[in-house]
């Protein structure tokens, strides 16, 4: 996803090979903080590094996420003004609505399977801080979040109507 973000920004391929390393990174420590016996070799096998640049480059993920960065991006000057009074739910239901148009406009009745993935990750890591950290108030990520910058700013542009130009600030 945030490397069909970083096509629809127009970024360059060093733009996007960033995007890649930190997915590969905040990836491992995902399965380290879940999987006590987790080998980073793994990273190196093919469901590893060959499946996140094969996606990166051309995979479902990618195209939809694409779409729909520029989608947004020809929203913004409307959203900007729309949004600012709506509330959270009609935001998120806007953007839901945003991403099941595009995948239905280019996927032909598939589904692209990143936005879900990354609901259910960030679901694991605030359920693993209210757990373990009992750090998670009112939606603070901030353990988290400086953990895992990336996966959170996805988040935050795919569902909660953070601006795509902010996609590195983490």
């Amino acid at each position: 996803m945030g490397a069909g973000f970083c096509d629809a920004l127009g970024l360059g391929c060093s733009s996007k090979a960033s995007i890649v390393r930190e997915g590969l990174h905040e990836i491992a420590e995902f399965c380290k903080l879940f999987y006590k016996d987790f080998d980073q070799n793994t990273m190196l096998e093919s469901c590893g590094i060959s499946d996140i640049v094969a996606t990166a480059f051309g995979g479902r993920n990618r195209k939809v996420s694409e779409e729909f960065g520029r989608r947004l991006l020809a929203m913004a000057p409307i959203l900007d003004v729309e949004v600012k009074d709506e509330d959270e739910q009609s935001k998120e239901l806007r953007l839901k609505m945003l991403w099941d148009q595009v995948e239905k406009d280019l996927l032909n009745g598939q589904k692209m399977q990143g936005l879900g993935t990354l609901i259910e990750v960030i679901s694991c890591l605030d359920a693993y801080q209210l757990k373990y950290d009992c750090d998670l108030k009112h939606g603070n990520h901030n353990h988290y979040n400086g953990r895992f910058p990336l996966f959170y700013r996805i988040m935050e542009i795919s569902t909660q109507g953070a601006k795509l130009q902010t996609l590195f600030d983490w």
